[in-house]
């Protein structure tokens, strides 16, 4: 007999004698089992699971009532066929298990018991291969069977044992092999789990597939042998091919609905946040119970939303190297709970930003979508909606000390509040925060904003109504959604419980928590009234969905951001378009059009939205006070649809008159350009042979920029360094975004820049960012 055999029958011999020697006397089992690892798992509103997030252990307990006998049978049959025979430590197994290694000239069978297994690698220490370390086991195991059932011991075995891949307990195993859970396992998958428990790295179905075969083999034959299964069933379960065994993935290539939403979730969680009391101080063990806590954490995600708000930004925005990406936010009405997230094109992309939230982080400039706050400043002081202001096409003020130029469409005519908001006049917006007929001032303004559910900070300057600070879209979700919930506003909900391993209540945020009124709903009502004239005779036509909408496009200096923000009575969506690299303008060539909130931004919203609501009926915002629709007596209503000419690239006067001559009136806004003819028209909303209800069509017409454009040089092909210090040299931002050309690549390119945005010929201002790409 080798020396191993004989060891295990010397301690077999010395283990019986435990009944001569009173075990009890040392009592080795802690008050408390240690903890182990547990998988959390993130689920969206319908309680389906999105993702689990796992750290060094993937494991998801399950009673044994949710373990099929099937599969009990099997770890029994191969692992420790008296398990209900012995207590704890079993002298005929040990000699059984030598006598067959003996035979297999190998280890083969394991002598410890289920019981030893559990308690050997559970209270002590795994490195420890003593003499005294495997007598310790052997007590362990005997007062653990004294304190404990057989079927808590199993239960607690079946979830602890590793599986390999990365799964620990036979509900992970079940899942990462075979993709369903333990309960619906059959015979040959129980048997080919069961199998891998003795060597689950070397039988790894995956690398070794007949060596999985093999050993699943040997655990039918216990079974037969145990008289679990019948003959017939052995033979039907051995010719099994495994053809049921799921892909292998790497967690790198794992791939879940909305991933932006889920970083948001983790770094909400992380961050510890008031409403959940419960989370420890501690950063580092918040983040041990978020990976190993076995936490459920119940969100309010919506797949189905989600998957039609990135269908939206890929139909209007298609994936190129040219493009700008989009961050989408939609909320519920009432409950500010956040059913989807878009917060880039695509999280799990190769791209060093895809991860980046452009939804959150530190904010984008949002534009016009900013100026309701200002009108809910106006109306909260008690200003009319229909109190008058001259839009002025030019006026000068002062922003935080310096001389600030506006400009704007109005052609110098008296208008309302209301007015000036459908048609987005600035200097009227700029004469309600500063100059002499300012009746608020620049705190107040953020005051509002922060009470109205922006929560980024920015500071308080004049040119914060016209959107020239920064914000997330998160921020302007949040916004709107007081103005459609009458004035009421919610802290936006993206979890809604989170519940312990055991089952018990860790967290319920607050989302019950009675709504803070910030408007009255008679202002919130007439702020709602103003804004559905923006999308159906205003800037944002190109929103329109068929039923009630309010909205406000938004468009910062130089076009390089661009927002629509706007909601139903059911829903709020808000919609930024921009390069994630920084303020890029976006105009031709760096993009085919010339991107406003009222053009692409406006359209995701509309897709977004129209697929969101289907076929739902329509529902209508309520009523505002009829005094403050208008001037006299009569309430707004949009006169019938009709063509709008298309007078893109004509001149002013001619582009006038053609659409006199059509009966629409004019809003002309001036933009500084640099590469195009003065006094033509660039942009048009709504555009050319579109059919609108609108009677007001805004042109934007260029005119010579006040300062000199630079021309974009082309710095491709040059080494890195070069190419940097070419355009800083001419006052232009840059960012380097080092990463490995995807064709074309070879040896002699490294450290070349091969790709720049804007493209070279480009006419940017001073200060603005241009974009290098370089291999490393």
């Amino acid at each position: 007999m080798g020396r191993l055999p004989a060891a295990l029958v010397a301690l077999a011999l010395l283990a019986t004698s435990c009944d001569m020697f009173d075990y009890t006397t040392r009592d080795l089992i802690p008050p408390e089992e240690p903890p182990v690892a547990q998988t959390s798992i993130v689920l969206d509103r319908n309680g389906d699971e999105i993702v689990r997030l796992e750290a060094e252990q993937d494991r998801i307990p399950v009673t044994l009532d949710e373990i099929p006998e099937i599969l009990q049978q099997a770890v029994i049959a191969i692992e420790d066929e008296r398990f209900y025979d012995h207590s704890g430590f079993d002298f005929r197994g040990i000699l059984r298990a030598a006598v067959r290694n003996i035979e297999a000239g190998s280890k083969s069978e394991g002598a410890s018991t289920i019981t030893q297994q559990y308690v050997g690698n559970v209270f002590l220490d795994r490195s420890d291969d003593s003499f005294r370390r495997k007598w310790d086991e052997i007590i362990l195991a005997r007062q653990f069977e004294d304190r404990y059932s057989k079927q808590y011991i199993l239960e607690r075995y079946l979830n602890w044992v590793y599986f390999g891949e990365g799964a620990y307990g036979v509900e992970a195993a079940a899942q990462r092999y075979f993709g369903k859970t333990a309960m619906e396992l059959e015979l040959p998958q129980a048997a080919l789990l069961a199998g891998l428990i003795q060597r689950p790295g070397a039988l790894n179905p995956y690398e070794n597939r007949d060596g999985a075969i093999d050993r699943r083999e040997q655990v039918l034959n216990r079974m037969l042998i145990n008289e679990y299964i019948t003959e017939d069933q052995f033979l039907e379960a051995n010719d099994d091919n495994m053809a049921d065994l799921v892909q292998e993935q790497d967690v790198e290539d794992i791939r879940y609905v909305g991933g932006h939403f889920v970083e948001e979730v983790r770094r909400w969680f992380l961050s510890g946040p008031e409403e959940c009391p419960g989370l420890p101080e501690d950063i580092d063990e918040r983040t041990d119970l978020l990976f190993e806590g076995g936490l459920t954490i119940q969100t309010t995600l919506d797949p189905v939303t989600q998957r039609q708000a990135e269908n939206a930004v890929e139909a209007i925005i298609p994936d190129n190297e040219t493009n700008p990406d989009a961050a989408v936010v939609v909320m519920e009405v009432g409950t500010a709970n956040v059913v989807a997230m878009v917060g880039g094109r695509d999280f799990f992309g190769e791209d060093e930003d895809a991860k980046v939230n452009l939804a959150m982080g530190n904010g984008r400039q949002a534009g016009s979508s900013m100026k309701p706050i200002g009108l809910a400043t106006a109306l909260n002081v008690g200003v009319p909606i229909t109190r008058t202001y001259k839009a002025e096409s030019r006026m000068v003020f002062s922003n935080n000390g310096e001389p600030w130029t506006v400009r704007s469409g109005g052609g110098g005519r008296t208008v309302t509040l209301a007015e000036a908001t459908r048609n987005s006049y600035n200097t009227v917006f700029a004469q309600m925060i500063t100059g002499d007929l300012a009746v608020f001032g620049p705190e107040q303004f953020k005051d509002m904003a922060h009470q109205l559910g922006v929560e980024t900070d920015f500071v308080p300057v004049p040119s914060a109504i016209l959107g020239g600070v920064e914000v997330t879209m998160l921020d302007m979700a949040s916004a709107y959604q007081t103005f459609a919930n009458d004035g009421l506003q919610r802290d936006a909900i993206f979890v809604t419980e989170i519940q312990r391993a055991d089952g018990t209540i860790l967290c319920t945020p607050p989302q019950n928590v009675q709504p803070q009124p910030v408007l009255s709903s008679d202002v919130a009502r007439q702020i709602t009234w103003a804004l559905t004239q923006v999308i159906s005779d205003g800037t944002g036509t190109r929103a329109q969905i068929g039923r009630p909408a309010a909205g406000k496009t938004g468009t910062a200096q130089n076009n390089a951001d661009a927002t629509f923000v706007g909601y139903t009575p059911e829903y709020v969506t808000a919609v930024w378009v921009g390069f994630p690299e920084g303020q890029i303008p976006m105009r031709p060539p760096t993009t085919d059009i010339i991107v406003q909130g009222g053009t692409w931004p406006a359209q995701i919203w509309g897709e977004t939205m129209a697929a969101l609501h289907g076929e739902t009926p329509a529902t209508e915002f309520g009523e505002p006070p009829p005094s403050s629709t208008t001037t006299t007596t009569t309430i707004y209503i949009p006169p019938p649809p009709k063509l709008v000419p298309d007078v893109e690239g004509l001149k002013a006067e001619e582009a006038e008159l053609i659409l006199a001559e059509a009966g629409f009136s004019v809003n002309l806004l001036e933009q500084e350009t640099n590469g195009t003819r003065p006094g033509l028209v660039m942009v048009q909303v709504p555009a050319g042979g579109e059919v609108t209800t609108a009677r007001t069509i805004n042109l934007e017409i260029s005119i010579p920029p006040s300062t000199p454009g630079i021309v974009v040089p082309r710095v491709t092909g040059k080494p890195g360094p070069d190419a940097v210090a070419q355009l800083q040299a001419l006052g232009l931002n840059v960012v380097q975004l080092i990463e490995q050309q995807p064709s074309k690549y070879t040896p002699e390119r490294a450290g070349l820049a091969y790709r720049q945005a804007p493209r070279p010929g480009s006419t940017v201002m001073a200060g603005d960012t241009v974009t290098v790409y370089i291999n490393p």
